[in-house]
């Protein structure tokens, strides 16, 4: 048998071992990263009209020109609840002629809805989706899910419960979109 022909062929396995650890490495950060990142589309946001929980007929696409968040819950969600102080703290950040919060229930109870919002005394408009329509347009699956709205009525990023605790980073972002 050939010696040179086996050594040829052969593995150096500390070279192995090194390029899969490399690798490992790589693909974990890569998931670290993507778990961390809002994500982002740019899809016109579906317009729609809503009624306030002051009784107000809310139209999307009289929104253009803001920046708007869109925050979908149900009264039954202890986490949706949680997040108000949260949507209250940059509504109040942000200059409300650039910026509009709107928590949209999508749980198709309107005394839940009323009490909540009267028992949460937000400032920003809580809005009503008796049928789940509007839901259905954006495709909400499970709540609290969030859209953030770029001042051309396009979806720019959408935001997950995690997503919002890190208000800081959201601030930012909001802050870019409203320097485009």
């Amino acid at each position: 048998m050939n010696n040179k022909h086996i050594r040829k062929h052969s593995i150096n396995y500390s070279d192995f071992f090194s390029m899969h650890s490399l690798c490992t490495v790589i693909l974990a950060v890569f998931l670290c990263i993507q778990n961390t990142q809002v994500q982002a589309s740019s899809q016109l946001a579906p317009n729609f009209t809503l009624k306030s929980q002051l009784g107000e007929n809310i139209k999307l696409s009289e929104m253009r020109g803001k920046v708007v968040l869109l925050n979908f819950w149900t009264p039954r969600c202890g986490i949706c609840l949680q997040q108000f102080p949260l949507l209250e703290k940059l509504q109040r950040k942000n200059n409300p002629s650039n910026f509009a919060v709107f928590a949209i229930d999508i749980g198709g109870n309107f005394k839940k809805f009323t009490a909540t919002a009267k028992n949460h005394g937000t400032t920003f408009p809580m809005l009503f989706d008796n049928d789940n329509k509007v839901g259905a347009l954006y495709s909400v699956s499970t709540v609290p899910v969030s859209f953030l709205i770029n001042r051309d009525g396009d979806i720019h990023s959408t935001l997950n419960e995690d997503d919002l605790k890190d208000t800081q980073k959201i601030q930012q972002i909001i802050k870019g979109l409203l320097d485009e």
